[in-house]
């Protein structure tokens, strides 16, 4: 979105058929990468260890040996904290959207808001939802796409 924060005609090409930006903005993270062939890799029943470590190294951390789903998905929420990598879909892909999403989610108010070692209240920033997997592990299909093609509706919807 980066490109819309700006006057129209100052990053954005002109044409409506060719929509393009003069700003190098970045499509998809190479840890991104590195941590799917990390989690292809751990899946099939193989190391994932030296993508893993290509990451936490540039950041940093120290080497772990012997990877796990468990660290991969640690590592996919600390690497891409605060970022839009879709958690959703990990969460839907690993299985742990309905136990997530059942949970409120929840946040710190400090008291004093430029202190963050200030004392603290947990405060509730989005309620529990339903993930009912059955439905909500694929998105509806648009009503003009089904009517277009002549295919049915994914379950559920």
């Amino acid at each position: 979105m980066q490109p819309f924060r700006f006057p129209k005609d100052q990053h954005l090409n002109p044409s409506g058929d060719y929509p393009t930006s003069d700003l190098n903005i970045p499509l998809i993270r190479y840890a991104d990468i590195l941590l799917m062939k990390a989690e292809a890799q751990i899946k099939q029943g193989k190391s994932g260890d030296v993508e893993i470590n290509l990451v936490r190294n540039r950041a940093g951390l120290p080497a772990i040996s012997g990877a796990t789903m468990v660290n991969l998905k640690r590592e996919r929420r600390s690497e891409f904290a605060a970022e839009y990598t879709d958690r959703h879909s990990d969460l839907v892909r690993w299985g742990d959207a309905q136990a997530a999403y059942a949970r409120p989610a929840t946040g710190r108010q400090h008291i004093a808001k430029t202190d963050p070692t200030s004392s603290y209240t947990i405060v509730q920033v989005w309620p529990a939802r339903t993930f009912n997997p059955a439905i909500h592990h694929v998105w509806p299909i648009p009503p003009s796409d089904l009517s277009n093609s002549g295919i049915s509706q994914n379950e559920g919807w």
